[in-house]
């Protein structure tokens, strides 16, 4: 009934660091791309009027993330393009 044998009943104990925001935006990004990837499977003329409809909403919600993450880097003054030597 102990956590790790330190004497803390397992009932007690609390995860004192809860996940960051980042980790849900991450999980929400990840699975957009995840569902238009199995959308994307399956051949265009199988597909049903509801599956282009949630592609272009997919499509249309991983633009907005993706400028949004492009005007932070510039905010931030990151370039989008990478330095070569």
């Amino acid at each position: 009934m102990s956590f790790y044998n330190q004497g803390i009943p397992a009932e007690d104990l609390q995860d004192p660091t809860p996940l960051p925001s980042e980790f849900d935006t991450y999980a929400h990004i990840e699975g957009l791309v995840g569902e238009e990837t199995r959308l994307r499977e399956t051949a265009e003329q199988d597909r049903k009027p509801e599956h282009h409809e949630r592609l272009r909403a997919i499509s249309g919600e991983l633009d907005r993330v993706w400028e949004r993450l492009r005007e932070r880097a510039e905010r931030l003054g990151h370039s989008s393009k990478q330095e070569t030597s």
